[in-house]
């Protein structure tokens, strides 16, 4: 488990990076994340605050989140190697048995691919640290950003009225 310390070395200035994630948690089971970034079966996502996305669906049910507000829709054409572009519900996650829309290691991450990111189109993203999605901190592009707005839409470039930014 992660605790304050990424284990994969960064490009170009060397070391490894901070993280969030575990650094002054419990060390036991999901509770280890909850204080940092809410991981776990009841870390749900909801729509339509003004924290989140302009989306539908979402929270304790097994309704999946449906990106078709006017900003997550823009969001999506322009930020292709978002997961949400993947088939499926990326927060699909059990619950005492329920569907629900949380998030899991497995929402941001694939355990299986630690430097490529494959669209639903068949399109290969660069990407690092087994992070799905594009996510490319080496070419001083935009994926890095998206990447983390895939769930905070309020600090999106569509939030605020500025679109057309292109990821790359």
């Amino acid at each position: 488990m992660m605790k304050g310390q990424t284990v994969e070395t960064l490009p170009i200035v060397g070391g490894t990076a901070p993280t969030k994630l575990a650094k002054a948690a419990p060390t036991v089971g999901w509770g280890a994340y909850s204080n940092d970034h809410p991981v776990g079966g009841s870390a749900y996502v909801s729509c339509g605050s003004p924290s989140y996305w302009d989306c539908s669906g979402g929270g304790n049910t097994n309704t999946p989140i449906t990106m078709s507000g006017t900003n997550s829709a823009a969001f999506l054409k322009m930020y292709p190697g978002s997961f949400w572009n993947l088939p499926g519900n990326p927060l699909a996650s059990f619950n005492g048995g329920a569907v629900v829309n949380a998030v899991t290691c497995t929402t941001c991450h694939n355990q299986h691919s630690m430097t490529a990111f494959v669209t639903s189109a068949g399109t290969m993203l660069p990407t690092m640290f087994f992070v799905k999605g594009n996510y490319n901190p080496t070419t001083g592009g935009n994926s890095v950003a998206q990447f983390c707005r895939n769930c905070h839409g309020a600090y999106s470039n569509e939030s605020y009225g500025v679109y057309g930014v292109p990821t790359t």
